[in-house]
């Protein structure tokens, strides 16, 4: 079980799911996960890492032509 504010163990969740929609063309899921993984480092106070997630998350938004997704 991941404990309150265990971000690192979040994070590494995230990025298994975020694989997993990768291997599926789930583009919609990986966007939101993208957006996840950036908040968590975002909290974490690691903004240049959660900016590059955000970027993803952006570009996503883009291809599905998600004005809404674009944070």
């Amino acid at each position: 079980m991941v404990e309150l504010r265990d971000y690192h163990r979040a994070i590494q969740a995230y990025k298994a799911l975020r694989n997993y929609c990768r291997n599926w063309g789930l583009v919609e899921q990986e966007m939101w996960v993208s957006e996840q993984i950036g908040m968590a480092y975002r909290t974490m106070r690691s903004h240049e890492i959660a900016i590059d997630y955000f970027k993803v998350q952006m570009s996503l938004a883009w291809e599905l032509h998600d004005t809404a997704a674009e944070i």
